[in-house]
């Protein structure tokens, strides 16, 4: 019983220092994130992305040119989810792509 809980621990162990590294505090994006501060709105490294079921993998929004989430295949009369992912996950993150 000792050998397993053991185990068990060491597994659990294990799994939280694999998630420091994919994607936690000591991710390189972490800290480039982190560091930089340019004020300016929309900030150059924050896309958005508009996906529907004719663009499955999404259209970019430029935020400058409002017509576009138009030309995205944006539609005002059908229903529509907002996904924020945090400052260090992409559109491509696995609990993104498993909501989307």
């Amino acid at each position: 019983m000792r050998l397993l809980l053991g185990v068990i621990t060491m597994l659990s162990l294990l799994a939280g220092i694999g998630a420091i590294f994919q994607g936690g505090v000591l991710d390189l994006n972490f800290f480039r994130c982190m560091w930089k501060k340019n004020y300016d709105c929309p900030h150059e490294d924050i896309r958005f992305f508009l996906y529907t079921p004719t663009f499955r993998k999404g259209k970019v929004i430029d935020m400058n040119k409002p017509k576009t989430i138009y030309k995205a295949g944006f539609k005002t009369n059908q229903q529509t989810a907002i996904i924020i992912h945090g400052f260090n996950g992409t559109q491509t993150s696995r609990h993104i792509m498993f909501l989307k």
